[in-house]
């Protein structure tokens, strides 16, 4: 498992932004979903998996496309 890998969700006035090592900048959706969508995509492409933190705080671990652990708690 790749400790370092994590995309973070957050949400701004102009939506919800997705920020991690494969983007340069941050890329913004209308829905956190959509957000969502583009992080677990991101994180397919790594065999290893990677942490996905959301705007409420929760990190979850997600290996291609399952999510295998639930509500991992902020560090």
């Amino acid at each position: 498992m790749n400790e370092g890998l994590e995309y973070r969700i957050q949400r701004s006035d102009r939506g919800y932004a997705v920020s991690g090592p494969a983007l340069g900048k941050p890329s913004v959706f209308d829905s956190e979903a959509q957000a969502i969508a583009l992080a677990r995509h991101l994180i397919a492409a790594k065999s290893g998996g990677g942490y996905i933190t959301g705007p409420d705080g929760e990190r979850d671990f997600y290996q291609g496309s399952r999510h295998l652990t639930q509500s991992v708690s902020a560090r």
